[in-house]
């Protein structure tokens, strides 16, 4: 019955005997030996070094040791070793047994034998996962804590999450760290609801996005996911990833979407101010042309024709206008060839004799730059340079003096365009506005004009500003541009770079 019970353990019962000239044999082993070894006991007795050749070479040494101290203070032997089973291969043993001297001075173990592949398996398991989540909690790339659900106050956290919330690891080790503290007022029922769902399902099903205090009291928005691992305990762990670069960017987003929304509202009301001037010169004309009709042609104060070509030129004047301002907005550059600022000069003038003369202004040419040529796109420049002349017509139309002196003068580098005026001048915070889209004292104007304008000829490499008048009341709108030679050179530099997109 004894030997019954013997072999019906998982292990084997086994006798080692180790004599003085050092051999040694298993003299016994139950019925199970040979399922552990792949040996039976009388071949083991037979060829005991074939059997030990199997042990793990890294293990020999250890095993050997082991033996040879027990047997010097008669010792319990206890050890685990890797063992090539000539049919499964690599298995764990683990041996338990205590020696006994012999008359003959021999030592002979009596103890138990037992695979423990399994077990180590499952160890080595552990470790491996204990080690992934030890480099996940270390890998510092999101925020780890644990905490346990109901008392919030966090028992561990990895560098991360500490940096991310402002706090030292001795504000961790004091139990100064509580998740329900950090929450914001306005999250804490989102909150409570998902911890009450991790409670009773073991997990939020999705992640939460929120916001947490920071040790010195500002905010960082976060997404937290959170698991229980223990049901009885109420022990979980927390995933926090600080998403504010993403908060950050979906501001700029934004922004930038209100930026295009208004630049295309301001382009919209930029096309519609540009081309009113056109307009609003051919009805002049298209008026004039019936009383002209009227009377006799030796009576007529100008021609026929040449009214019908004005009318004709300020409607082509106005699809280039749109064209223009297209192609400014499709390339951002304008389309420059070269000019003479003069030239330019009158030719704006054209558009504002005949209302300069009805509203009886004085008009003064005062053209002294030595040099007069640019790259600029003709077009634009002219409709700069109307803006600037109707501003002064209109700030003069209260007063009794109006004078109207329009000078350049050159350096080696630039032109200098002066538009002055005797009208009701510009007060200092006029003066601050004055180039901000939509800012205007006009009660139907749409204050585009001038930030249209500083576009254009900072497009052009120049720059714009107004001052006040020092002859007396009044204001003088400025701007410069870059001479031919000097834009030329600049146009040049940057094409060689590929700085610019030269179009043919």
């Amino acid at each position: 019955m004894m030997a019954a019970c013997v072999d019906a353990m998982p292990g084997a019962i086994a006798s080692f005997r180790f004599s003085p000239d050092g051999t040694g044999c298993f003299p016994y082993g139950s019925a199970n030996f040979e399922d552990i070894f792949g040996f039976s006991p009388e071949e083991s007795k037979a060829d005991l070094a074939t059997m030990r050749a199997r042990i793990h070479p890294d293990d020999v040494a250890r095993i050997d040791a082991a033996i040879a101290a027990s047997a010097e203070h008669l010792t319990k032997y206890h050890e685990e070793y890797r063992f090539l089973h000539p049919v499964r291969g690599a298995i764990w043993i683990e041996v338990h047994s205590m020696p006994n001297r012999e008359p003959d001075g021999s030592i002979i173990w009596h103890g138990y034998v037992c695979d423990i592949t399994a077990r180590k398996r499952a160890e080595e398991e552990l470790r491996l996962s204990e080690a992934r989540h030890r480099a996940f909690f270390d890998a510092n790339l999101i925020g780890v804590c644990y905490a346990n659900a109901k008392d919030a106050t966090i028992v561990e956290a990895n560098d991360r999450y500490l940096q991310m919330l402002g706090y030292t690891r001795e504000d961790l080790n004091a139990g100064r760290i509580n998740w329900r503290d950090l929450t914001p007022p306005e999250y804490r029922v989102m909150n409570d609801a998902a911890i009450v769902e991790l409670i009773e399902t073991g997990k939020n099903e999705r992640p939460t996005e929120k916001e947490y205090f920071r040790k010195d009291g500002s905010r960082l928005p976060v997404l937290v996911a959170r698991a229980l691992l223990d049901r009885h305990t109420l022990d979980g762990v927390a995933f926090i990833l600080d998403i504010s670069e993403l908060k950050e960017k979906e501001a700029r987003l934004r922004e930038a979407h209100r930026g295009q929304l208004a630049m295309m509202r301001s382009m919209a009301l930029g096309i519609a101010h540009e081309i009113n001037q056109p307009l609003a010169a051919t009805v002049a004309y298209l008026r004039v042309l019936p009383r002209l009709l009227e009377l006799a042609p030796e009576k007529r104060p100008a021609s026929v024709l040449d009214t019908v070509n004005n009318t004709v030129a300020q409607v082509m004047r106005a699809g280039e206008i749109v064209s223009r301002l297209r192609s400014f907005i499709a390339h951002g550059e304008p389309d420059k060839v070269r000019a003479n600022m003069h030239g330019l000069i009158l030719e704006a003038m054209e558009t504002i004799l005949s209302v300069a003369k009805e509203k009886k202004i004085a008009v003064t040419l005062d053209l002294c730059a030595a040099s007069d040529e640019v790259l600029a796109d003709r077009v634009q420049i002219v409709q700069v340079l109307i803006n600037l002349m109707r501003n002064a017509k209109e700030a003069m139309e209260p007063v009794s003096e109006r004078r109207l002196v329009i000078s350049t003068r050159s350096t080696d580098a630039d032109i200098r365009v002066d538009i002055a005026d005797t009208g009701v001048g510009l007060t200092e915070k006029r003066r601050s506005d004055l180039f901000v889209p939509f800012a205007t004292t006009k009660p139907s104007g749409m204050g585009v004009g001038l930030s249209i304008s500083r576009e254009i000829i900072e497009a052009h490499h120049g720059r714009i500003w107004a001052e006040g008048n020092p002859e007396g009341r009044g204001a003088i709108f400025s701007f410069t541009l870059p001479l031919v030679g000097d834009e030329a050179e600049r146009l040049n530099d940057e094409i060689e770079a590929g700085g610019i997109y030269a179009r043919g």
